[in-house]
């Protein structure tokens, strides 16, 4: 990590679910030299269900840890959105904040996401639904 720290990738708590909406807003693609939405736009329906009630049952999301900052996110849901294909199919959705960028944090959180949703929900989902912006460095 740039300052040094360890980071550390764990399950989100239930009192961490809120940094979910910066995650989602800081997840949008805005093309260079464009001006960024306001942060309202996280509450339009088809981006909100990203995250609204997250918690449940086959929700599954980590965070990675970073000298006490969390720094990245990774969650999964089965939504009607984008990327949907069947009720037995999650959507994965990543963030990491812009100075901790192309550190392989987004790499091991997608690790330990696949990880938690194979073995600790005990469900057998395959991730393969995953919407990249190429211009946008995860």
């Amino acid at each position: 990590m740039r300052n040094d720290a360890p980071m550390n990738i764990r399950e989100i708590k239930l009192e961490e679910h809120h940094v979910l909406e910066d995650f989602l807003y800081n997840a949008i693609y805005v093309p260079e030299g464009e001006e960024w939405p306001t942060r309202e736009i996280i509450f339009e329906p088809e981006i909100y269900v990203y995250i609204k009630d997250f918690g449940l049952d086959t929700d599954c999301g980590v965070v990675a840890e970073c000298g006490g900052k969390i720094i990245g996110a990774a969650w999964t849901r089965i939504i009607p959105a984008y990327g949907h294909l069947d009720e037995n199919t999650p959507e994965l959705a990543i963030s990491v904040l812009p100075g901790y960028r192309s550190q392989n944090v987004g790499t091991k959180l997608i690790g330990h996401a696949r990880t938690r949703v194979h073995h600790e929900k005990m469900k057998i989902f395959i991730l393969r639904s995953v919407k990249v912006h190429h211009f946008k460095p995860a």
